[in-house]
């Protein structure tokens, strides 16, 4: 191989502090996931209802609609971690190349 393509496949310093910023914000964004949003939602709907009842028929379903969105996030945080590592090139993984017979197209996971 040639020189410059060795470079080419090293990461450059601005791609690894990118990556290491992304790994601690998915770190900080699972907890918040786990731990911040019920927390969160539980206060909210405590402050928006007078008894025990309601406040549990508004804290749930707020509770997994926050969940959800967030773990999108999180999700498009750990495609981007990908991309910017040089493991994930969305234009590169086209799943109609594979047939129906052959074993399915291999699943890129981050560290999410």
């Amino acid at each position: 191989m040639t020189e410059m393509v060795l470079q080419a496949r090293q990461m450059r310093t601005r791609d690894r502090l990118a990556a290491a910023f992304l790994l601690i914000v998915l770190f900080a964004g699972t907890l918040v996931l786990w731990v911040g949003i019920p927390v969160l939602c539980l206060w909210a709907a405590s402050k928006v209802t007078n008894s025990i009842a309601s406040h549990f028929l508004v804290a749930l379903p707020t509770t997994l609609v926050a969940m959800g969105t967030f773990a999108w996030l999180l999700f498009r945080v750990d495609r981007l971690y990908l991309r910017v590592t040089g493991t994930f090139d969305p234009a590169h993984y086209d799943e109609e190349e594979y047939d129906d017979d052959e074993e399915d197209p291999r699943v890129v996971r981050g560290p999410l």
